[in-house]
């Protein structure tokens, strides 16, 4: 091991960087060890160096080290023995396995306070989303909507752009950014007025549309 200081390293580092291959480097700061230079034979040289200074590594193996002392963890026998059974019994195709998913159900309390989470993104949109699959289909989204529901889009004038309704349990609602004649909708900023007779609820949110320009194919 070799120890140099930080202004020879730096005023010579090419041959420093060629030197460590035969061993560590040291580099000191006002004669106090900051750095090292360390030899990578190759790419598990690296990962191993890597993974021995990585803090989030070292907090999972204190933690499981706790676990382990304190009666939680798995004997060394009994580990190889599971993995041991894994390998000698795999999966096949003639397998069959069974899922059992809770049933949907509906809480009116549940839908009540999921009124403050009503949303709509992308907000701003700003010329796509990254859930469109063709640029004719453009739209966003409003979420955490109850069973029934209105929607009315409104100009900053006040003027009626135009009304969604919703019927069904998906919380989601897709709005096609068009007009009451099924033109694109301009670029500007919007007022979306949620009504939920149901829930005897309603909410206001403010969205952006930045439209792409847009090119005609032939006139």
């Amino acid at each position: 091991m070799k120890i140099a200081p930080l202004a020879e390293v730096k005023a010579n580092f090419s041959e420093y960087i060629n030197e460590c291959k035969n061993g560590t480097i040291v580099v000191t700061k006002n004669g106090r060890a900051t750095a090292a230079l360390i030899p990578i034979l190759d790419d598990d040289d690296l990962e191993r160096i890597l993974l021995s200074n990585s803090k989030m590594l070292n907090n999972i193996l204190i933690a499981a080290e706790k676990r382990i002392k304190s009666g939680h963890g798995i004997k060394h026998d009994d580990l190889w023995t599971q993995l041991e059974n894994d390998v000698s019994n795999p999966n096949t195709p003639a397998d069959e396995f069974t899922f059992t998913a809770p049933e949907n159900t509906y809480s009116t309390e549940t839908a009540k306070a999921d009124v403050e989470k009503i949303n709509v993104f992308p907000n701003p949109y700003y010329g796509s989303n990254p859930n469109e699959e063709t640029s004719y289909g453009k739209f966003i989204t409003f979420s955490h909507l109850p069973q029934k529901a209105t929607i009315r889009i409104f100009d900053l004038a006040g003027r009626l752009i135009n009304t969604l309704n919703k019927d069904n349990s998906d919380q989601f609602l897709r709005y096609q950014l068009i007009t009451q004649i099924h033109t694109p909708l301009a670029s500007g900023i919007y007022i979306a007025y949620i009504e939920m007779p149901d829930l005897d609820a309603t909410k206001i949110l403010k969205f952006a549309v930045i439209q792409p320009q847009v090119v005609p194919d032939h006139y």
